[in-house]
């Protein structure tokens, strides 16, 4: 099948997933011209103007972190995305809090027993991979709708 009768691919990064490596290959392999790469998330609010830029410019392929429910009623691109091990996921998105003194959770991350930490902040971590895509592409619940910005 001919490149121009095929959708752009639109790479859902997930956070601790590979992602930014496999991105960076990805786009290794394309035009320059033709990869939106490395220029931000893909927020819920500007997901409009974001995407009309990509399928305008005829891009081949992009990477984002998506969030919100950007993805709603988008029938323009293909999809995919990498996920992991839950656990290793989990691990690796503990470590990247420890890291990163900016992060939110970095403090309570260092002070608190492992078990503590996650007691507290579960919601942070589990089922992150499934959120992310379900999120995506569904519109917001009505309990999401009550949630401020």
């Amino acid at each position: 099948m001919e490149r121009q009768k095929l959708r752009p691919i639109v790479h859902i990064h997930i956070p601790k997933t590979g992602g930014s490596t496999f991105g960076h290959r990805m786009a290794s392999a394309l035009p320059a011209e033709k990869v939106w790469i490395d220029q931000g998330d893909i927020e819920q609010t500007e997901s409009g103007s974001v995407l009309k830029q990509i399928a305008s410019r005829k891009m081949i392929f992009a990477s984002a972190h998506i969030t919100g429910h950007a993805l709603v009623d988008e029938k323009r691109f293909d999809y995919v995305a990498l996920i992991r091990n839950p656990v290793d996921q989990i691990i690796s998105n503990l470590k990247h809090i420890q890291r990163e003194p900016a992060n939110t959770l970095h403090e309570l991350s260092l002070r608190l027993p492992f078990e503590d930490f996650f007691g507290y902040c579960a919601e942070w971590f589990f089922n992150v991979q499934a959120r992310y895509l379900v999120a995506a592409h569904n519109e917001p619940t009505n309990f999401e709708r009550l949630l401020p910005d």
